[in-house]
Parts: C-alpha cells; structure tokens; sequence
C-alpha cells in the first residue's frame, strides 16, 4: 500500500509540474521536483528491498549459467583478476621474472644471500 500511495504521489506531483502555470510553477519548481526526487528514492528503496532476493537468486542463476556455458571465458577473468592484484600491489610479471632469477642464480650459488636480498630490495624500488 505504501508503494502505491508514493506511485500516486509521483504521478501527481509530476503532473503538477508541467500543469501549473509558468508564473506559479518557476517558484514552486524546485520545491515540488525536490519532493519528487524524495519520494521517487523512497520508492527504488522499496521496491529495492522487495526485489533483491529476486535479484540475488537471479544473478547466482546467471552467475553459474555462465560458468557452465563458457568455462575458457572463467580463465579469462581469473587472469584479469590477477593482473589486477598485481597492478594494485604494484608487482608486475617483469618483477616476478627477475626475481625468480635472482633466487635461480641465489640456488646455483652464483651470487650471496645478502646480494640476492639487495637485488630483490632494488627491484621493488623501481
């Protein structure tokens, strides 16, 4: 009932707009469009709270369609995801193949521990 008493008043309080007279509705435009706009958030909440285990359900639907339907696509994202986390953490895959190198040359014995570490901190510099 609620819902459509805020229906009602939209409709009417739309109407009054572009029904007044221009000499009335210049002062009172403003006030009645800030009433709209009230009255039009309150009802997207309503109508938000009545439908948003619909749209849950819904998106899970779609979410696991999706899956099922293109499984390469999965891969896709998940490597987006990842070069996203890489972006906002700042490593790179250059960052990554350096310093697989310098814990390669570490393991074969070709530079110290504390050079390895040094390396590593001047990569994470750039």
């Amino acid at each position: 009932m609620e819902i459509l008493w805020i229906i009602l008043a939209v409709l009417s309080l739309g109407g009054a707009i572009f029904l007044l007279p221009l000499t009335l509705s210049t002062g009172i435009f403003w006030i009645v469009s800030g009433i709209l706009v009230v009255l039009i958030i309150a009802l997207l909440v309503k109508l938000i709270v009545f439908l948003a285990p619909i749209f849950f359900v819904l998106g899970v639907v779609l979410i696991i369609w999706g899956l099922i339907e293109n499984p390469h696509k999965r891969v896709g994202i998940e490597r987006r995801i990842e070069e996203l986390v890489d972006k906002i953490t700042g490593r790179s895959r250059d960052y990554e193949r350096e310093r697989l190198e310098i814990l390669e040359m570490l393991e074969r014995g070709e530079i110290s521990y504390e050079e390895a570490m040094e390396r590593i901190k001047q990569i994470k510099r750039r």
